[in-house]
């Protein structure tokens, strides 16, 4: 099931201790300049073949973010 959190619900999952993967689906570029701390960089276009190695557990929460929602949510 897909969801859209809020910001606020995010600092609360990165400063708990719930086990989740955190990725950045933008292009290198935009992740370089900034990017959420502890994210992992995977553009949209390279998701399906990299996913396994950014998710830590399988069954875990992943939470997909960019800069305006467009990509993530199609990522989801």
């Amino acid at each position: 099931m897909v969801k859209q959190i809020a910001p606020a619900d995010l600092s609360s999952l990165l400063n708990g201790n719930s086990q989740f993967a955190l990725i950045d689906v933008r292009e290198a570029g935009e992740y370089n300049s900034t990017h959420i701390t502890d994210s992992s960089l995977i553009p949209r276009r390279h998701l399906e073949a990299q996913m396994s190695s950014a998710v830590p557990v399988k069954g875990c929460h992943v939470v997909v973010c960019d800069d305006d929602g467009r990509r993530a949510g199609l990522a989801a």
